[in-house]
C-alpha cells in the first residue's frame, strides 16, 4: 500500500454521521450568505418546500429573482441572532469566517442544527450530493471530506440510474394497496411477495415498456 494511503488511514478516525432524510416542508430554514454557495444551499430547500430565509446585504441574481417570485424571503442586511427565532435548520454560507462562527454560536445556543457551508468543520450535519428519480432518492456523502469526490460519484449514479427508476418506484407504490388487499393479515406473506417481485429484471421490463411481462410476474407473485 502506498505511503499516501497509509497517511490517510493513520490520520485519525473517520467521523461517522447518521444518515437520514428530513421533511422540511413549511419549516423555517435560514441561509446566511447570498453568493454562489448560498444559492446552492437554497435551491434544494425550495424544492423541498421549506420556508426559506436568505440573509445577506447582497445576493446572487438567482436568489434575487426567487425573492421577487415569492419563493423565499430575503432579509437585505447582515445577520443578527434573532434571525434564528423559530428556525429548523441554518446554513452559514458567507465568505467571512467570523460571521459563520457567529451564526454557529447562535444556532448552538438555540438548539438549531447548523451547517458550515464553507468547509467541513463545525457542522452538525452535511448535505449529501443527491440524485432524484421520482420517488427514488440516492445520496452520496464524504462527510465534508471531499465534495468533489461526492460529486464524481453522484455523476456516475446519474448515468447508471435513468428515468425508468422513477416509473419503478411509482409501480411498486401503486402495488402496495393491491398487496395489502391480497394479504391483509399476513405480514410475512407480504414480505415474501416483495422479495420475489423486486428485481433488476423488473427494472428492465419497466424501461422497455414490457407491461405484459410485468403483469404476469405480479400475478405469479400474488398467487404463489
Amino acid at each position: 500500500m502506498s505511503s499516501s494511503a497509509d497517511s490517510i488511514r493513520s490520520g485519525g478516525e473517520v467521523k461517522r454521521f447518521y444518515p437520514l432524510l428530513l421533511d422540511v416542508s413549511g419549516r423555517r430554514c435560514v441561509v446566511v450568505g447570498g453568493g454562489h454557495v448560498g444559492t446552492r444551499k437554497v435551491r434544494p430547500l425550495i424544492e423541498a418546500e421549506a420556508d426559506v430565509v436568505a440573509i445577506s446585504p447582497d445576493v446572487s441574481e438567482t436568489l434575487e429573482k426567487w425573492a421577487k417570485e415569492g419563493r423565499l424571503e430575503w432579509l437585505q442586511r447582515t445577520f443578527v441572532p434573532t434571525d434564528l427565532d423559530g428556525a429548523y435548520l441554518v446554513f452559514g454560507a458567507t465568505n467571512d469566517a467570523a460571521v459563520n462562527r457567529d451564526v454557529a454560536e447562535a444556532a448552538e445556543k438555540n438548539g438549531i442544527l447548523f451547517n458550515n457551508a464553507m468547509g467541513p468543520d463545525g457542522s452538525d450535519f452535511h448535505v449529501p450530493s443527491t440524485v432524484r428519480r421520482g420517488g427514488l432518492t440516492l445520496t452520496v456523502s464524504t462527510g465534508g471530506g471531499s465534495p468533489a469526490y461526492a460529486r464524481l460519484v453522484r455523476e456516475r449514479l446519474e448515468d447508471t440510474f435513468g428515468p425508468e427508476h422513477a416509473e419503478v418506484v411509482a409501480l411498486f407504490e401503486d402495488l402496495r394497496a393491491r398487496v395489502m388487499e391480497r394479504f391483509p393479515d399476513n405480514a410475512a406473506r407480504r414480505r415474501a411477495f416483495w422479495k420475489e417481485l423486486v428485481s433488476w429484471e423488473m427494472v428492465d421490463w419497466v424501461r422497455d415498456g414490457n407491461e405484459k411481462a410485468i403483469e404476469e410476474r405480479v400475478t405469479q407473485c400474488l398467487s404463489s
